[in-house]
């Protein structure tokens, strides 16, 4: 029982939540429900009252009003459906919109940690496949509601004409009058009660099957969904052909139809096990509603022509029923689903949600301290940062160097609060940044990550972030990244869309140029300290130089940390930091690292110079192998 009250709390809370996205729609739904539930009682009451009349007293005085309101109600109930029908229908494209809205700010907003967590995108990914694959979730009180509604106002009026046929008595005197029997009644009840449980129970294993199937699928689906984006991503054509990746997807294809194929035919079998013995009694009671009645026409308990509307609601009442049964199953056991829907909405923030505001200071003075810090990914034993003690003091130009996977990225993540550490702190000015207001906090960062992401839409919004920016701050930061000259062949500058995904005269970019973007979003928010995370992989080491050389100049008196594999990028750095498999291992000038000809800084240093020389005026030039 208390299983029962909670699952009820939770259908109820998913219509509330239904209610909240577009209130129409569920007012509506019930409307049309009603009207849909209605209309057919009202063609069977014109035509039972036409052959009345004809059985009666046949007159075409009296026939001519009633044959032209019945189709005056005809045509004006069809324009009605359809015009509700439609407006419904535009309702539930916005309510799932808004509700889709409302899950991807869950992604949007939620920890960072989150998002690298694989059950984390299966329960999202799990959401969307109970939608298609059987219209579950809160979709289905979208979509559903007037089906309910129009079965539940079916049945009541086919019971009340039921009811009439019943209570409608043969004369005494007629060979019939046992029809007036209350037993006929009760063993009508009685035997819908009987069918009612034996269909919940039928159509509960139903929903447990398909349950089942999304269970067992979460993975396959993940990786169904992911390799549908890189086929519909026209940037993922080259790889595909070059390396003949087509037996590759056809064989993820494959298995996930195997296994929809597999899991449909389970849910098939575990419904078809009761249809026969179910459309065997629907047709048992059709065919005895139908006998009864024309019995009581005989008996003289009703009109001829009032066989037509009872039948009707006899049909109406033995169809819909199980229907109806079937429905409100489906829509109890809806509560899996609707459950897997707040759960995600649900999930807790784990990070410790500071309040202390970060102090507005014009003079940039802001001092990063790492103290200790150790740190391990969520749900794994082995540490990548270990016993980290570093101090980044005001105006500092600070570069962090080593080989991959020594852990230089996974530090900008707890400097900049993606994570934050396993043991340690991370100090601001003396205070732990984690007492700090999360927002406000990282609005001290420019960061331009190794793996960046630039979005389709114009280069405007992607240097400013924003869909209302200063166009000129826009391009002073465009000229001061290096992609002016870019720029100035655009068709549309400012306004030019990024690839082509949403606007064919959108312009392709490269590698280059798309980091060339990405630091030109970072100079264009113009904060206090800037991260630069081997931003300029894809550019050759003489522009790169160039950039970060000229990039030196735009942070001007600004706190700065980049990272890169390109030592001779660093030299310009007040100080070098080594990392060597989650530690550090050196720091000092390059000058003065260069020189410990056994330790790690020398040994990558050396891997690389023999690609450079200087020349007269100072610059990196970079050696033509022969």
């Amino acid at each position: 029982m208390q299983s029962f009250k909670a699952n009820t709390q939770l259908i109820w809370r998913g219509y509330k939540e239904a209610y909240s996205f577009e209130p129409k729609l569920i007012i509506f739904s019930i409307l049309q429900g009603m009207f849909q539930a209605v209309m057919p009682f009202v063609s069977l009451f014109f035509t039972s009252w036409i052959l009345n009349i004809l059985f009666v007293n046949p007159s075409f005085e009296e026939l001519t009003p009633v044959i032209a309101m019945t189709l005056i109600a005809s045509f004006a109930s069809a324009l009605l459906a359809n015009g509700l029908d439609h407006y419904r229908i535009a309702l539930i494209y916005q309510a799932r919109d808004k509700k889709d809205m409302k899950l991807n700010n869950k992604v949007i907003f939620m920890d960072y940690e989150f998002i690298e967590k694989s059950d984390v995108h299966e329960m999202r990914n799990n959401l969307d496949m109970a939608e298609l694959t059987g219209g579950q979730g809160i979709f289905y009180i979208f979509s559903e509601t007037k089906r309910l509604v129009s079965q539940l106002f079916t049945l009541l009026i086919s019971i009340g004409f039921v009811l009439s046929l019943f209570f409608a008595e043969v004369p005494e005197e007629s060979p019939l009058s046992y029809l007036n029997s209350p037993w006929f009644l009760i063993g009508t009840v009685i035997g819908y009660v009987l069918y009612y449980m034996y269909a919940s129970k039928l159509y509960k294993r139903v929903v447990n099957a398909m349950y089942s199937m999304l269970e067992k699928g979460a993975h396959t689906n993940n990786i169904y969904g992911f390799i549908m984006g890189q086929l519909m991503d026209y940037q993922s054509g080259k790889e595909i052909r070059l390396y003949k990746q087509q037996k590759l997807y056809d064989k993820v294809f494959d298995n996930m139809s195997q296994m929809t194929y597999q899991s449909l035919t389970d849910m098939q079998h575990e419904e078809n096990k009761g249809t026969i013995v179910l459309q065997t009694l629907i047709h048992l009671v059709l065919g005895l509603g139908f006998l009864y009645s024309a019995l009581k026409a005989i008996g003289g308990a009703i009109l001829p022509g009032s066989i037509v509307i009872y039948t009707g609601a006899i049909s109406n009442f033995v169809q819909t029923f199980p229907e109806l049964v079937s429905e409100t199953s489906r829509l109890y056991n809806n509560h899996k689903f609707l459950g897997k829907y707040f759960e995600f909405l649900e999930l807790k923030s784990v990070k410790h949600e500071g309040t202390l505001p970060v102090e507005k200071r014009v003079d940039n003075e802001y001092e990063l301290e790492v103290r200790n810090v150790s740190f391990k990914y969520p749900g794994t034993e082995d540490y990548v940062l270990k016993n980290i003690n570093l101090k980044l003091t005001i105006g500092e130009k600070m570069a962090i160097v080593g080989m991959n996977g020594s852990g230089k990225t996974t530090f900008i993540k707890l400097l900049t609060r993606l994570y934050d550490p396993t043991e340690g702190e991370i100090l601001l000015n003396g205070i732990d940044i984690r007492k700090y207001d999360y927002d406000e906090y990282l609005q001290l960062f420019s960061v331009v990550f190794q793996d960046f992401g630039l979005f389709s839409f114009d280069l405007g919004q992607n240097v400013a972030a924003s869909t209302e920016y200063n166009e000129e701050k826009v391009i002073s930061a465009i000229k001061d990244a290096g992609f002016f000259s870019r720029f100035e062949k655009l068709p549309n500058g400012l306004n030019t869309f990024l690839y082509q995904n949403f606007e064919k005269e959108g312009v392709e970019i490269s590698g280059g140029e798309a980091q060339k973007i990405a630091m030109a979003r970072a100079i264009y928010k113009d904060a206090p300290i800037v991260v630069l995370d081997e931003p300029t992989a894809a550019l050759d080491p003489i522009a790169e130089f160039e950039i970060y050389s000229h990039f030196d100049k735009i942070v001007g008196d600004k706190t700065a940390l980049f990272i890169s594999h390109r030592l001779s990028s660093c030299r310009f750095c007040d100080e070098i930091v080594v990392f060597d498999e989650g530690r550090i291992v050196q720091r000092g000038t390059h000058n003065d690292l260069v020189k410990r000809r056994n330790e790690k800084y020398y040994e990558l240093w050396n891997a690389q110079a023999q690609y450079y020389v200087e020349d007269n005026e100072g610059l990196i030039k970079e050696v033509a192998l022969t």
